[in-house]
Protein backbone atom coordinates (compact mmCIF):
# COMPACT_ATOMS: atom_id res chain seq x y z
CA UNK A 1 0.00 0.00 0.00
CA UNK A 2 1.07 3.63 -1.10
CA UNK A 3 2.14 5.75 2.01
CA UNK A 4 -0.34 8.63 1.88
CA UNK A 5 2.69 11.55 2.90
CA UNK A 6 4.44 10.06 -0.19
CA UNK A 7 1.49 10.32 -2.38
CA UNK A 8 0.16 13.82 -0.91
CA UNK A 9 4.29 15.37 -1.78
CA UNK A 10 3.81 14.03 -5.35
CA UNK A 11 0.40 15.48 -5.54
CA UNK A 12 1.58 18.79 -4.38
CA UNK A 13 4.60 18.72 -6.59
CA UNK A 14 2.24 18.28 -9.65
CA UNK A 15 -0.01 20.90 -8.34
CA UNK A 16 3.20 23.83 -8.01
CA UNK A 17 4.35 22.93 -11.04
CA UNK A 18 1.03 23.13 -13.52
CA UNK A 19 0.37 26.28 -11.27
CA UNK A 20 3.99 28.04 -12.22
CA UNK A 21 3.53 26.57 -15.29
CA UNK A 22 0.28 28.31 -15.98
CA UNK A 23 1.64 31.85 -14.37
CA UNK A 24 5.03 31.59 -16.49
CA UNK A 25 2.79 31.14 -19.44
CA UNK A 26 0.09 34.02 -18.61
CA UNK A 27 3.24 36.46 -17.61
CA UNK A 28 4.80 35.58 -21.16
CA UNK A 29 1.60 36.28 -23.15
CA UNK A 30 0.37 39.34 -21.02
CA UNK A 31 4.00 41.08 -21.21
CA UNK A 32 5.70 40.56 -24.34
CA UNK A 33 3.48 41.15 -27.03
CA UNK A 34 2.73 44.32 -25.95
CA UNK A 35 6.63 44.83 -26.31
CA UNK A 36 7.84 47.33 -29.22
CA UNK A 37 10.33 49.24 -29.99
CA UNK A 38 9.73 52.34 -31.32
CA UNK A 39 11.85 52.08 -34.56
CA UNK A 40 10.39 50.92 -37.88
CA UNK A 41 13.01 49.42 -39.76
CA UNK A 42 13.21 45.34 -40.51
CA UNK A 43 16.37 45.56 -38.18
CA UNK A 44 14.22 46.72 -34.95
CA UNK A 45 12.00 43.76 -35.91
CA UNK A 46 14.68 41.10 -35.75
CA UNK A 47 15.58 42.76 -32.76
CA UNK A 48 12.44 42.59 -30.71
CA UNK A 49 12.03 38.98 -31.76
CA UNK A 50 15.00 37.96 -30.67
CA UNK A 51 14.49 39.83 -26.99
CA UNK A 52 10.81 38.20 -27.18
CA UNK A 53 12.53 34.90 -27.70
CA UNK A 54 15.26 35.45 -24.97
CA UNK A 55 12.42 36.58 -22.27
CA UNK A 56 10.35 33.44 -22.61
CA UNK A 57 13.40 31.26 -23.27
CA UNK A 58 14.74 32.66 -19.54
CA UNK A 59 11.39 32.21 -18.25
CA UNK A 60 11.07 28.55 -19.43
CA UNK A 61 14.61 27.50 -18.04
CA UNK A 62 13.19 28.91 -14.84
CA UNK A 63 10.57 27.12 -14.27
CA UNK A 64 12.30 23.74 -15.31
CA UNK A 65 15.03 24.66 -12.47
CA UNK A 66 12.38 24.86 -10.05
CA UNK A 67 10.81 21.64 -11.21
CA UNK A 68 14.09 19.99 -10.96
CA UNK A 69 14.81 21.16 -7.31
CA UNK A 70 11.52 20.39 -6.09
CA UNK A 71 11.90 16.87 -7.50
CA UNK A 72 15.28 16.35 -6.34
CA UNK A 73 13.85 17.87 -2.84
CA UNK A 74 11.80 15.27 -2.75
CA UNK A 75 13.47 12.11 -3.47
CA UNK A 76 16.06 13.20 -1.36
CA UNK A 77 14.01 13.38 1.79
CA UNK A 78 11.54 10.40 1.06
CA UNK A 79 13.90 7.82 -0.81
CA UNK A 80 17.18 8.13 1.37
CA UNK A 81 18.69 4.93 1.73
CA UNK A 82 18.97 4.81 5.28
CA UNK A 83 15.35 6.42 5.99
CA UNK A 84 13.66 3.55 3.40
CA UNK A 85 15.85 0.73 5.52
CA UNK A 86 14.20 1.89 8.85
CA UNK A 87 10.56 2.19 7.18
CA UNK A 88 11.26 -1.43 6.13
CA UNK A 89 12.52 -2.78 9.95
CA UNK A 90 9.56 -1.00 11.45
CA UNK A 91 7.73 -2.55 8.86
CA UNK A 92 8.53 -5.77 9.35
CA UNK A 93 8.16 -5.38 13.21
CA UNK A 94 4.80 -4.48 12.74
CA UNK A 95 4.43 -7.78 10.75
CA UNK A 96 5.98 -10.04 13.82
CA UNK A 97 8.60 -10.74 11.29
CA UNK A 98 11.99 -9.98 13.46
Amino acid sequence: MVNSRYLLGLILIILVVWLTMILCLIVIYSLLPPMELSSTAHVSELVEAVVKLLVAGFVSLAWLYCWNMLVKLYFQRNLNPSRVKQEGQRARKKKGNI
